[in-house]
């Protein structure tokens, strides 16, 4: 037997690695994304509910101002308890449309009227709008959905960055675990190489893989075989007179 070394190629251990690799990485922007999205729908679910409750809550107000409003009362613009920023704004509509109460950040949304109730979106805003004393009332709420859109952006970062610090302690486990699994199988490789004409001892097999517990026992088999017939050839030359 030769004991050169093979050509260098693609090795089972690089392909091993390389493939595990690429399923590691692919399970995980898999997870990723359907995370992302699942966390959007939930966080969708969140602001909107809380649009809902806002404007559930201002309801009693609404009626108030409608009664002082039909004792001649002005628009009442209620103003913030503090300095705040204003997500959620408000503003409260008669049937002909002429506000009778809004929240301080109205003015800066625009809140559209003329909404049907239920939710609604444009590309700016999500409202929510509820009608009550039959139909003689509607509040409306809004969000700015660039506000939406950042409290996505941080959730989702927060996702995301443990996995993507993850990612690379997966793959030096998966490096480390193809190393130490395939080390028999490099042990085994060099005994073979290190075999020459004059050296025809078994090769140890310990260790090995099943699936290559078979491929040793031939190797030492052929080894057999080949001592035999060295020593054969041997013992046939010297009985020659």
């Amino acid at each position: 037997m030769s004991g050169g070394r093979p050509s260098a190629g693609w090795s089972l251990r690089r392909r091993i690695g390389l493939w595990l690799a690429a399923a590691v990485t692919a399970f995980w922007l898999a997870a990723a994304t359907v995370a992302g999205l699942v966390l959007r729908r939930e966080i969708d679910e969140v602001f909107d509910s809380a649009l809902q409750e806002v404007a559930q809550r201002v309801l009693p107000l609404a009626y108030s101002e409608l009664l002082s409003r039909e004792e001649g009362g002005a628009t009442q613009h209620m103003a913030p308890i503090g300095p705040h920023r204003e997500y959620i704004a408000y503003v409260v509509r008669d049937k002909e449309g002429r506000e009778l109460l809004q929240s301080s950040g109205a003015d800066l949304m625009n809140i559209p009227g003329g909404l049907a109730p239920g939710y609604h979106a444009t590309d700016r805003l999500r409202t929510y709008t509820e009608a009550a004393v039959r139909g003689t009332i509607f509040v409306t709420t809004a969000e700015d959905l660039r506000h939406r859109e950042a409290a996505v952006r941080r959730a989702v970062a927060a996702l995301i960055w443990p996995l993507v610090a993850l990612v690379p302690i997966a793959l030096l486990g998966v490096w480390l675990t193809i190393r130490l699994s395939m080390k028999p199988v490099i042990v085994f490789r060099r005994a073979i190489e290190a075999r020459g004409r004059g050296n025809l001892a078994p090769v140890a097999a310990a260790g090995l893989p099943d699936e290559l517990a078979p491929v040793a026992a031939s190797v030492n088999a052929l080894m057999e075989l080949a001592r035999r017939a060295r020593n054969g050839a041997q013992l046939h030359g010297q009985q020659r007179p």
